[in-house]
């Protein structure tokens, strides 16, 4: 194999190896983050009665929550690493246990969707490149249409987001539909 190859797929996977260290650590902090123990926020799911300092402390010590966070860190760490991800409180089966009986539906929706997205991309472009320099496609290759959601305009995240996609796409024309003609 060709040493630029090589060296390629080594930095690809260093990437990757960093990439899943740095969301490994940003959901440990977050579940970590705020007032309350992992143990607060089942309990409050479960509606525990009377006594609860005493199950708080009884979770916190069998789901490791009392240890030092480095500690806390590094046992979260490893357990993923070795495939261990965690007991579901919802359906009160391990984690893994659920991907393996509910993986094939988010297989089948990454298929179709992928499999929409290259037949229409592949008729677009066929359509584009056929019809090239005509009085019908230049609007759509000088510039880029969307359709903004009614509601997202007055939805201060959907603005900002709006005024993002409009500076990175400079050549972008944004469309906006009243609410009333949508009815």
């Amino acid at each position: 194999m060709v040493f630029w190859v090589r060296s390629y797929i080594a930095k690809r996977l260093l990437h990757t190896a960093l990439i899943s260290w740095g969301v490994m650590t940003a959901a440990f902090i977050l579940m970590r983050i705020g007032p309350n123990s992992p143990a607060d926020k089942y309990l409050a799911g479960l509606g525990a009665g009377h006594n609860v300092t005493q199950v708080v402390a009884a979770i916190e010590s069998r789901y490791g929550v009392d240890k030092p966070l480095y500690d806390q860190y590094f046992s979260y760490i490893t357990s993923l690493l070795q495939g261990d991800w965690g007991w579901s409180f919802g359906t009160s089966m391990p984690v893994m246990e659920l991907i393996k009986t509910h993986w094939i539906y988010s297989f089948q929706l990454i298929l179709l969707s992928t499999i929409f997205a290259v037949v229409l991309g592949i008729a677009l472009g066929i359509f584009a490149a056929v019809r090239k320099n005509t009085a019908k496609i230049k609007p759509i290759n000088g510039n880029l249409f969307i359709w903004v959601p009614p509601r997202a305009r007055f939805y201060p995240p959907g603005r900002v987001a709006i005024l993002l996609w409009l500076l990175l796409m400079r050549r972008l024309t944004a469309v906006f539909i009243p609410e009333s003609d949508l009815l």
